[in-house]
């Protein structure tokens, strides 16, 4: 819910779409300034005790700017500077949280692959009721009050039906992965991911444009489990925890960059620039994850043995 309630809460506040990117970049900052520490740190922790230290930070960082709020006490400063701690533990709360699979089921890249798809359902359904139940809180409430509950807009709306499709994404990964190479599967579906987002770029009517999101939603449902079960078994045990928190932060740092440029282009220009960068950004590393596939993928009679 707070993925829809923290920006429309700076819009609200500020009037400011460069406002709103500065905040989001501030919640991001801290995944490419602090990669290599919240690396380190996983390893020490272990995958399980991570995930807690993260949660226990989490919480009352995200509800401390509502509450801030309230008293009349929340300056912007002071709002980039929760943006910024509220950052802090998702890198090495993700990093963890696939390290921890292959402790509980196992080193073989199949069963990872499956686990990793239940947990993308069960996280694609936070997307999917999230951002819709915020919507609605957001609508009846205001930004404040859904902040404080998680710790129709048609931000909401979008949100969640790419997070719908995610979900439902993430079940067919789970009923194929078994019998499909993971890098080929993995390299089909990140193109169903970039196709469907060059649409948005031509700014289409909302239904054209749920209904794209919802199906690049499922072909990244479909795309994460199988590349991630790779992933994260080729890396060794003692370390996976830490280079699964690196390799989560430097992914999610590179939206950092993405906001200092997306706020200004927004201002100027409005979204359709901004859905043309995304829609780009998707397909080069469709056609690059497609190259290595075609590389890198066992040949068919040895797939067929593996299958049966």
């Amino acid at each position: 819910m707070t993925v829809v309630a923290l920006p429309w809460f700076v819009l609200e506040t500020t009037g400011s779409p460069q406002r709103m990117t500065v905040v989001l970049a501030a919640e991001a900052a801290p995944l490419a300034l602090l990669a290599l520490v919240s690396g380190r740190i996983a390893t020490r922790l272990g995958a399980r005790r991570t995930m807690l230290v993260c949660d226990a930070l989490w919480a009352p960082a995200t509800a401390a700017i509502p509450l801030l709020h309230a008293a009349g006490a929340l300056s912007f400063g002071l709002l980039v500077a929760l943006a910024f701690v509220c950052g802090i533990p998702a890198g090495a709360h993700f990093g963890a949280q696939s390290a921890i699979v292959p402790e509980l089921l196992g080193e073989e890249t199949a069963g990872v692959a499956r686990v990793n798809a239940l947990f993308q359902t069960a996280s694609r359904l936070t997307y999917f009721a999230g951002p819709a139940v915020g919507g609605v809180l957001l609508a009846a409430a205001g930004a404040p009050f859904v902040m404080l509950a998680d710790a129709a807009t048609f931000a909401g709306v979008l949100l969640g039906a790419w997070g719908g499709g995610a979900m439902l994404g993430g079940l067919v990964a789970f009923r194929i992965v078994d019998a499909r190479d993971p890098l080929r599967l993995g390299a089909l579906a990140w193109a169903l991911q970039a196709a469907p987002l060059w649409l948005l770029a031509a700014g289409p009517s909302p239904a054209v444009a749920v209904a794209a999101l919802a199906l690049s939603g499922v072909g990244n449902g479909i795309r994460v489990p199988p590349l991630f079960g790779v992933m994260t078994i080729r890396i060794p045990a003692p370390v996976r925890a830490g280079t699964m928190t690196v390799s989560y932060s430097f992914v999610f740092a590179s939206g950092f960059l993405a906001l200092l440029a997306a706020g200004p282009l927004l201002d100027r220009a409005g979204a359709a620039p901004v859905f043309a960068a995304v829609a780009t950004a998707q397909t080069l590393a469709a056609l690059v994850v497609g190259r290595v596939a075609l590389r890198g993928a066992p040949p068919p009679v040895a797939l067929a043995q593996r299958s049966t």
